[in-house]
């Protein structure tokens, strides 16, 4: 395998996340409900993983890159390239979502384009705390 091929499905899997899940929420969250936005998510990570998965492991965040390479699981010469690849896949995602919702009439950039984060920016106010804990449980199901 090329390692080029590696950083690509990573990229493609980051923008994938991005456009499907953070698309869920922002297009249909209202009527789909937090358990939609769930279920989305976690089929779109479960479709990426069966088919990125024998390519790059499918991490599809730079947490869970660095925490694999934390435990040992991924060599300190691609985590610089994973994370790279991650983020612009983010960026490419958020990029083509924004020129989809910006086409809806009353949309608005400023009345919180997509933001989330822990404490009182968490849709059930979920502490710091849980959000660690969600990255160490997913790399130790990696393990």
């Amino acid at each position: 395998m090329l390692p080029y091929q590696r950083y690509t499905a990573e990229f493609i899997g980051t923008l994938l996340l991005v456009l499907v899940g953070v698309g869920s929420a922002l297009i249909a969250g209202s009527q789909i409900g937090l358990l939609g936005i769930s279920l989305t998510f976690g089929m779109t990570i479960t479709a990426l993983i069966y088919t990125l998965g024998p390519v790059s492991g499918c991490h599809i965040n730079p947490a869970i890159t660095l925490g694999l390479f934390l435990i040992k699981r991924l060599k300190g010469k691609h985590v610089i390239s994973y994370i790279i690849a991650q983020c612009l896949g983010a960026v490419a995602g958020a990029y083509i979502l924004f020129h989809i919702v910006s086409g809806k009439v009353g949309f608005d950039v400023m009345a919180g384009f997509g933001c989330t984060g822990f404490g009182e920016h968490s849709p059930q106010h979920y502490s710091m705390f849980a959000a660690g804990f969600w990255i160490k449980s997913r790399c130790m199901l990696i393990k």
